[in-house]
Parts: C-alpha cells; sequence; structure tokens
C-alpha cells in the first residue's frame, strides 16, 4: 500500500528559554542521579543526542520538543501544532530531529532555523519509532502491526505487513550493517528482520517465554547483537546476529502479565534501552524511580535508586559527546544525569 502524505511546515518558535539548575544527592553511592530541574516540563519521553551536541526530547503532555544543553543546562521549547502527544525522536542524515507523535503525525525540527515540518501518517496507525537507512525513513506502525517506509524525496509511503502475524503490534526498529531492519512485536511475542532488496518482513524470531513483550532494541556492535527488552517478563535479550542465538538474561524485576504491561498503570517494565558510549553497559528505564543497569560483559544487572526522584517515571536514555549518561523522567519531568565515578 502507498500513500501520498500530507504535510504542514510551521515558523520557528521558541516558546520558553531557560537554565537548569543541578541537584546534587549528598550519597556516596555510585552510580548516581545528578538532576536538572528548571525548565523541564510537558512529561519528556524518549531522549536522543543531536547533531549539534544539544539533547532532545518530546514533550508527550505539551506538544513541544524540547532542546536541553548538557553543559551549560539551557532549555529550549519548539512548539508542535495539532496538541499531538509527542513520542520518538531521533537525529536524521539530514543533521536534524526528526519525530513522531501518537495521534499519527510524524515530522523534523530544522536546528539550523528552528522549524518544525509536520507529515501526516493514516489515521489510527499509532507511530512507535523511527529509524533512518538507505536514504528512507522507517516508521513502526503500532495499531496496525506494520512497518511504514517513507521515501522523502516522493513524499510516499509504504505500508508493509508480508510476513508478519496479525496483530502483532509492532513498536521498536533498528537498522543493522548491511541495510536491514530488525523490529519487535510486542504482541506477537518476536523480533523481525526486514529486508529492503525483498520489499517484506523475511525472519521471525520466536521468544521462548510466552507472551514476553519485546519493546526496545539497540544494536551493539562489538558484540555484532541486538539486545531487547521484554517488558512482561522483565528480562533482557541478546540476539547474536553472527550466530543466530538467542539468549535471554534474568533481571531484579519480577515478571508481569503483558496486558499489566501495556496498560499505563504503576509497574517496574524494562522499557527504554540504550547502550553507553563505550559499549560497555546498557541501561534500561523501567516507568518506576530507578534505572538498570546491564554489564555487557558480565552480563549483570545492577539497580540504580541513588538520586533518583520518587515517585518517578524512568524513561528515554542517550549519552551527550562527552560520553556522559542522562536519563528521562517522564513524571515529574526532569532530565538526570548518571554520575557513575
Amino acid at each position: 500500500m502507498t500513500r501520498w502524505l500530507g504535510l504542514m511546515v510551521i515558523a520557528p518558535v521558541a516558546v520558553a528559554t531557560a537554565i537548569a539548575g543541578t541537584i546534587t544527592n549528598p550519597a556516596r553511592t555510585r552510580p548516581c542521579a545528578v538532576e536538572y530541574t528548571n525548565g523541564i516540563r510537558g512529561a519528556p519521553l524518549h531522549l536522543a543526542l543531536g547533531a549539534d551536541g544539544n539533547l532532545y526530547t518530546g514533550e508527550s503532555a505539551a506538544s513541544r520538543i524540547l532542546q536541553f544543553n548538557p553543559n551549560t543546562g539551557a532549555t529550549r521549547e519548539f512548539p508542535v501544532p495539532g496538541n499531538l502527544a509527542m513520542h520518538d525522536v531521533i537525529s536524521g542524515p539530514d543533521g536534524n530531529i526528526w519525530w513522531d507523535a501518537l495521534n499519527s503525525r510524524f515530522g523534523k525540527l530544522d536546528l539550523a532555523t528552528g522549524q518544525v515540518t509536520v507529515y501526516t501518517l493514516p489515521a489510527g496507525t499509532q507511530p512507535h519509532d523511527l529509524a533512518w537507512s538507505g536514504g528512507k525513513l522507517y516508521i513502526a506502525l503500532l495499531l496496525p502491526g506494520e512497518l511504514g517506509v517513507w521515501d522523502p524525496t516522493t513524499g510516499k509511503l509504504t505500508q508493509v505487513s508480508a510476513g508478519l502475524p496479525p496483530g502483532n503490534q509492532m513498536h521498536s526498529l533498528t537498522p543493522v550493517p548491511g541495510g536491514d531492519i530488525w523490529a519487535t512485536l510486542s504482541n506477537g511475542n518476536a523480533i523481525a528482520r526486514y529486508s529492503p532488496q525483498a520489499g517484506r518482513f523475511v525472519q521471525l524470531v520466536h521468544m521462548p517465554i510466552p507472551n514476553s513483550g519485546p519493546r526496545d532494541m539497540t544494536y551493539i556492535a562489538r558484540k555484532h547483537s541486538l539486545y531487547f527488552t521484554l517488558f512482561a517478563s522483565n528480562r533482557i535479550v541478546q540476539y547474536d546476529l553472527q550466530t543466530g542465538k538467542l539468549t535471554v538474561y534474568a533481571s531484579p524485576l519480577p515478571a508481569i502479565t503483558l496486558k499489566l504491561a501495556i496498560a499505563l498503570k504503576p509497574a517496574e517494565k524494562l522499557t527504554f534501552l540504550r547502550g553507553d558510549a563505550q559499549e560497555q553497559y546498557l541501561y534500561s528505564g523501567t516507568f518506576q524511580s530507578e534505572v538498570i543497569q546491564f554489564n555487557l560483559d558480565t552480563n549483570k544487572m545492577k539497580r540504580i535508586f541513588c538520586g533518583i526522584t520518587f515517585p518517578a517515571a524512568t524513561a528515554g536514555i542517550a549519552h551527550d559527546r562527552k560520553g556522559r549518561e542522562w536519563f528521562v523522567e517522564a513524571f515529574p519531568g526532569r532530565l538526570a544525569r548518571l554520575e557513575l565515578k
């Protein structure tokens, strides 16, 4: 299925600029969080490092994109029209920030001009992740369980479901060397490989735990492996791309039902997942007042509580140009840096 998408261009407006403050936890325990609290609002969710060295997050309750300078603490907000539930933000190959919203929208923030461009997806698709590869933008369309392939040169969107189980609720996307795109299927209890050459999904890897809820995914180059969270069974999984071996690692968190994991109710669930700059650790937000650290050499996990606001909803994770680890507290709405030493 191929569609032409409507677009809207918005003049640059920064609705707020602030300098964030620092609250240092007096505890000597490390790792520990150092919080930057001023100028952060609107329930930030995902987090990404921009080409300009700033961190960016979508304010899910405010229809804004937040810019955060990790060196000075300065913040700036860019409004996105349409009262959108902002979700993902990524840095694109053009050096700009690309984003999606649960209201079936995606778009671009031009970092040179501050201009916001909005594109409309088919109604009810509820995008949940973005990935650039081979000059095309790939969009995880959660509700239809399809992959959207958007060509910026033509403005056409192709929706791909071939090779996928129905009702799979595609969540996260990760490009890997060679050009293939891997996706997590939260309700399909599998991960899937899309081949741009074939134009379809050509491989499914099923989870050994029923209804485990594959969620967020990242690629670790030095392991040539995909790592992803199972946010119902609360495990971290490694999929070795060379051997095809699937390894499941237990976490300190108890398993919950897939129904509870999907619901917007308080529950510890391994959701967001990103590697650090040195590919030594993975960090996972749990939507609770903690961050999980996973050692990629020992495969051991540690719960980090120090300095984290209680109650809080730990969410997106990213590192800055200096290799410092940052994460989002979606509620009450803060960015925090992990002080590792």
